[in-house]
């Protein structure tokens, strides 16, 4: 851990296993993962609460409804954080 990673690959080859199995070892850090749509983002959101991890889907909407994310991401209170260009 520590080290940057990116990951290009077709539907269904497993990128998401890459990062929600390296969470447990991201301690004091958090994952950034750039996704091509907000839905697809929210998607992995509901994916990773099953398995315990915590994760948001930076969006403008969630940004608005909960103004205090960023601060809540640099203390720590997430462990993957995605993000789209849209």
């Amino acid at each position: 851990c520590g080290k940057d990673v990116a990951c290009m690959a077709a539907t269904g080859f497993g990128k998401s296993l890459t990062y929600q199995m390296a969470t447990p070892m991201m301690a004091k850090r958090f994952g950034l993962i750039v996704t091509p749509l907000n839905a697809l983002g929210e998607d992995q959101v509901f994916a990773c609460k099953k398995f315990h991890i915590r994760a948001c889907n930076l969006t403008a909407e969630f940004m608005q409804s909960n103004p205090e994310v960023i601060r809540d991401i640099i203390a720590g209170k997430y462990n993957l954080v995605f993000v789209a260009p849209e």
